[in-house]
Formats: structure tokens, sequence, C-alpha cells
């Protein structure tokens, strides 16, 4: 039978001491809000993944635009990046 220090010490020694990843969470709940502001990208490895457009995020949330006088389109589709 264990005792609750020795169960106490196993929880200790099998702890994830990792710090979760913060971004993709935030990238979670910005695409919620304000999913066309979301766009794909390649990671380090070449595997798609969902980035940030921070121009237009930063259109959605001002009255006015502040920065980035040239006009600007965008023609992007999940798995667009694949396409070409």
């Amino acid at each position: 039978m264990i005792n609750s220090a020795q169960a106490n010490k196993n929880d200790r020694d099998t702890l994830d001491m990792h710090t979760p990843n913060l971004v993709d969470d935030n990238v979670q709940k910005i695409m919620a809000l304000f999913p066309n502001c979301i766009t794909e990208s390649k990671d380090d490895n070449g595997n798609l993944k969902k980035a940030v457009d921070f121009d237009l995020l930063r259109q959605e949330l001002s009255q006015s635009l502040v920065e980035g006088g040239q006009e600007r389109y965008r023609l992007d589709w999940p798995g667009s990046v694949k396409q070409y």
C-alpha cells in the first residue's frame, strides 16, 4: 500500500514541466472573433499553420486606418498555400 507522502512524490516526478503554447490558443481566440484576419503560413518544418494578418486585424480594430496607406486585396482560402 502506498502512503500519501509516496503518492505526492510520484506525482511530482511525473509532472509535465513544459509551458503550454499560448500562441496557438490566442490565434484560436482571434479566429473566433475575426475569422477574416486568419491566414495560413508554413512553420519551420514546412507544415501549414494558422497565422494572424496583423494589418487586417489592426484595420478591424480601429475606426480609421492608422497605417498602410497602400491599397490592399486578398485572394486566399484554406489550403491556398498548397496550390502554389
